[in-house]
């Protein structure tokens, strides 16, 4: 789920549009995949680290969150 935050991160940082009405699935899987390029980038096993407790999605909302709020 993306709330206003995280739909923030992803429209600052890597350009998604949002538009209401129109949030579809094929939105959500654009921006899945923009987060699999960028954990790739940043090596999977290195944000796997940044929090050994929680799934790489769960780290991705937390830090996209944490973004959106500038």
């Amino acid at each position: 789920m993306l709330d206003s935050k995280v739909a923030g991160t992803f429209r600052n940082l890597f350009g998604v549009s949002f538009s209401q009405p129109g949030y579809a699935a094929e939105k959500y899987l654009q921006c899945l995949r923009l987060a699999q390029e960028d954990i790739r980038s940043f090596g999977l096993e290195q944000f796997r680290l940044l929090e050994l407790s929680s799934p790489e999605a769960r780290i991705v909302d937390k830090i996209a969150w944490v973004v959106g709020q500038s």
